[in-house]
């Protein structure tokens, strides 16, 4: 009796960047991976969550950089796919920018070929604009899977072909409440048991509008509300906002935390987060906010999809920081309340995504 060949699925699109799309690939490697051998892409010398992959036994297959030498990648991935035996190939993306992973694995005939979207605009620049505009068109002809975070991130992908939702689903055990954790985190963190913690978790470049933080923060110093901005992430637009932060005389107010691997311990410590974003796909800080029981104010142009239960406020960016200080400050007044997981047994809960990945991959979902 031989044993059952263990499917092998290629993902494509992890970065560098452990961001929100890289969360959801590790994600769903971790709901799957005890039924299926996974390889992930790369033309980079080192991905993010690569620790996690390698204990898990997850294969980087690296292939020469897309940029440097563009024949070079051709040739790895053709090789790659060729000799991979995939049954699956998922590509990650938050603008079409390369549709090669599919194409070949089409021309190779894999079975499945999915093509995930998880964002609603482009974040890349001139070039990957152009590069979307010109792929979209193909998408449906190469990936006869195709998913999406949000409805925003469907139509920015796939306009007119079908589609499925799939959920960005995560462990959300780490994010329970411990009132314990949250003073001690506090105490770490030199936070005035009477000030109130704002929590932004966002890499700092495009979409995010920190900017918009600092128009905020400076509002609460003129109202005299006793209130702390932590920033969590790292990015291009850092020196920027350090040095407009310099210029308002925020220094004070507003703290840059950096890239952190203590989201969970950050959130516990809150006394609220936001995010005031110009555009999103589905934003897992939405999500882990809710998980850790932690009011959120979120801005209009975030996909309604990221309420899950929790305590969600929405408010507009066009009218200024008004709104979002009053909310804040409601906030501040209202009687403490048991923090609730509002996230498990959802969609998103990874205990209850296994059975949802491997449906979304063959096409049952």
């Amino acid at each position: 009796m031989t044993a059952a060949v263990r499917p092998r699925i290629l993902v494509g699109g992890m970065t560098d960047n452990p961001g929100g799309k890289e969360k959801y690939i590790l994600s769903a490697i971790e709901a799957i991976r005890s039924g299926a051998d996974f390889v992930v892409l790369s033309d980079i010398d080192r991905v993010a969550f690569q620790d996690e992959l390698e204990a898990w036994g997850v294969e980087v297959a690296r292939v020469p950089h897309r940029r440097k030498d563009p024949l070079g990648h051709l040739r790895g991935l053709w090789r790659l796919i060729r000799d991979g035996r995939f049954q699956t190939v998922w590509l990650h993306q938050t603008v079409i920018s390369s549709l090669e992973p599919l194409l070949f694995a089409a021309l190779r005939r894999v079975p499945n070929r999915a093509l995930h979207s998880h964002s609603s605009r482009n974040m890349s620049g001139r070039l990957s604009g152009i590069l979307h505009a010109i792929q979209r068109p193909f998408a449906p002809l190469v990936a006869n899977r195709r998913l999406a975070c949000s409805d925003e991130a469907a139509k920015w992908f796939f306009p007119f072909a079908k589609w499925t939702f799939a959920p960005n689903a995560f462990d959300v055990a780490p994010f329970d409440f411990d009132p314990d954790r949250r003073s001690r985190v506090r105490e770490a963190l030199g936070l005035p048991d009477t000030a109130q913690a704002i929590l932004h978790v966002a890499r700092l470049g495009p979409a995010k509008n920190h900017a918009f933080d600092i128009e905020i923060m400076r509002v609460v110093r003129e109202r005299g509300d006793n209130a702390i901005l932590l920033l969590c992430g790292d990015g291009p637009y850092r020196e920027d906002l350090e040095r407009a932060v310099h210029e308002a005389g925020l220094g004070d107010r507003i703290r840059f935390l950096g890239v952190r691997s203590d989201v969970p311990d950050l959130l516990q410590a809150a006394d609220a987060a936001i995010l005031p974003s110009t555009f999103e796909g589905l934003p897992y800080t939405a999500l882990e906010a809710q998980a850790a029981g932690l009011p959120i104010l979120l801005s209009d142009a975030v996909s309604t999809r990221a309420e899950a239960g929790g305590d969600v406020v929405w408010l507009p960016i066009d009218q200024g920081p008004g709104p979002w200080v009053e909310a804040l400050a409601a906030l501040r007044a209202r009687p403490a309340t048991p923090r609730v997981n509002a996230i498990r047994g959802t969609r998103f809960d990874m205990a209850e995504a296994s059975q949802h990945f491997n449906a979304l991959l063959d096409g049952r979902a």
